[in-house]
């Protein structure tokens, strides 16, 4: 799935002031408030102390609201168009169903990985939390696109998680491989969440080549779902756009699906 970073950043080398400033400084700057209303998560107590589990729910309502738009953008720009303002400003349409799907994908796992480290006193205790974290990292990877699959097919939460589960099958460990690939500025993030102004910064850089790397996902694994987003006067021919058949599955499984082989070969 490196095809997929690839592509990002020729898309913003091809459109760097638009997508960074719709897709990294606005999401950035809308988080704001929330960071000012609640204090960041410390020390992991978040599963201890219901102040925290507020402060997350909050962020992930409060995001919710363009996150649908920015998924717009993100598409249009991995389709080979211009970010526009006004996809992101459609966002708030989908705000109800964004939100659905965010508890689910997002919360449910930063609540497995925030649980505090004095938890770990018993075998059953630890059982419990790795056992968490695994349905966690299932949900987020089977669960990727469902943000995606929403606003472009303008689908219900349910229909949209039920799709992005059936869709990334096949391609679950290739998902899991761009999101170990993120570690290295996740890392750096989370130690700085304690300063949400140094967080915010690294997020405007890193947010930007996320969403449209999953964006390339979406239109990589889904060519059933996607629709072709835009006029084809407005796409750039210098877009790099990762076809269906650039990184593909080649026998095996990921996660359940196997491609069979064809007749005569071994």
């Amino acid at each position: 799935m490196t095809h997929v970073y690839r592509a990002s950043f020729a898309d913003l080398r091809r459109r760097p002031f638009g997508t960074f400033l719709l897709l990294g400084v606005f999401p950035s700057l809308w988080a704001w408030p929330v960071d000012l209303v609640f204090a960041p998560i410390s020390n992991g107590h978040v599963l201890h102390d219901m102040s925290g589990v507020t402060s997350e729910l909050a962020r992930v309502l409060w995001g919710s609201v363009f996150r649908g738009g920015e998924f717009l953008v993100a598409l249009n720009v991995a389709r080979g168009g211009s970010p526009r303002i006004s996809d992101l400003f459609r966002g708030p349409r989908f705000a109800v169903r964004v939100a659905m799907l965010s508890v689910v994908t997002i919360l449910a796992t930063n609540l497995a990985f925030f649980v505090r480290l004095a938890s770990l006193a018993s075998a059953e205790t630890m059982g419990f939390l790795f056992a968490a974290i695994g349905v966690a990292f299932v949900v987020l990877i089977r669960g990727s696109l469902s943000d995606m699959i929403l606003v472009d097919t303008r689908s219900s939460a349910w229909r949209a998680l039920t799709e992005s589960w059936s869709t990334t099958r096949g391609y679950s460990w290739r998902i899991a491989g761009v999101y170990f690939l993120l570690l290295v500025v996740v890392v750096p993030i989370s130690v700085a969440f304690r300063a949400p102004l140094a967080a915010r910064s690294i997020g405007v850089v890193v947010f930007p080549v996320v969403i449209l790397a999953l964006a390339h996902i979406y239109l990589l694994t889904a060519p059933s779902l996607r629709q072709s987003g835009g006029n084809s006067d407005e796409l750039d021919s210098g877009a790099t756009v990762v076809g269906p058949n650039d990184d593909l599955p080649v026998r095996g499984t990921g996660w359940s699906r196997t491609v069979p082989r064809k007749r005569g070969e071994q």
